[in-house]
């Protein structure tokens, strides 16, 4: 069975001194964008995804500035001030600690700007011996890629930490459910709360990557009926889908806990 996996990647980014401050100028765009759209939202009390949608545009509209950003960056903006406030209603219902009321972006707390599709709006290439990465209205710099990247490229997030520029890129692939399991048979330490498989990125609980090998133990070498083995592997099958799901799910947040 084939499943498509997310994986993600992190290369160093050596903009020139226009690129850098045309970096500089998106990042402090996408900052205010979001601040704008949070504010409109907060005064007018709707938080819902229409909402934003249409204040993410007359924001725009009002302010030609922010045209400057890819649409498609303005639109990864408004989705994450939408996920601030489903993080916000999610902690109020679990009680987890502090609500923690989504809030401003200070110039230190917003540091990248994503292009959330592979559209044409960036391109990575080889030119005069370096590998280069081109993104619409920021122009080309030198990437240094230390290794291959495998799938299809679906996303691009520029981050700045410090004084360096990083290409954070996330793959689809296409891959096989069994080896990204890890079996009883090989030796795991304590501490090693989270198995990545090295063929196709996917990252697993340790505590999920047992339930799974405990369902193959229960169901390997059972007899019966062929409805009943074809419904056990249907059953896996669905297991390992929402898995799937799950390990997207770990490297998303991880993405944008970092950056």
């Amino acid at each position: 069975m084939k499943f498509m996996g997310t994986r993600a990647y992190k290369f160093r980014l050596y903009p020139n001194a226009k690129r850098q401050e045309t970096i500089d100028e998106s990042m402090n765009l996408a900052r205010n964008f979001y601040n704008r759209i949070l504010e409109r939202s907060i005064r007018e009390r709707r938080v819902s995804m229409r909402a934003q949608d249409g204040y993410a545009d007359d924001i725009a509209e009002g302010d030609k500035h922010f045209k400057l950003l890819y649409s498609q960056t303005r639109q990864d903006i408004r989705i994450r001030v939408t996920r601030a406030y489903q993080n916000f209603f999610r902690r109020c219902k679990d009680k987890s600690g502090k609500n923690g009321f989504p809030k401003f972006k200070s110039h230190d707390k917003y540091g990248s700007i994503t292009y959330p599709q592979d559209d044409g709006s960036f391109q990575i290439g080889r030119i005069g011996g370096f590998i280069r990465l081109r993104v619409a209205r920021i122009g080309t710099m030198r990437m240094k890629v230390y290794r291959g990247v495998e799938g299809r490229i679906k996303t691009l997030t520029i981050a700045k930490e410090g004084r360096d520029y990083y290409a954070i890129l996330t793959t689809a692939q296409e891959s096989s459910d069994r080896h990204c399991i890890k079996k009883w048979e090989e030796r795991r330490n304590l501490e090693d709360r989270i198995h990545h498989c090295n063929r196709c990125g996917m990252q697993l609980g340790s505590d999920m990557n047992a339930s799974i090998n405990i369902l193959d133990r229960a169901t390997l070498g059972h007899g019966g009926s062929h409805a009943q083995v074809e419904s056990v592997i249907l059953q896996q099958g669905t297991a390992l889908v929402e898995l799937r799901a799950y390990s997207d799910k770990i490297i998303d947040a991880w993405v944008a806990h970092s950056f």
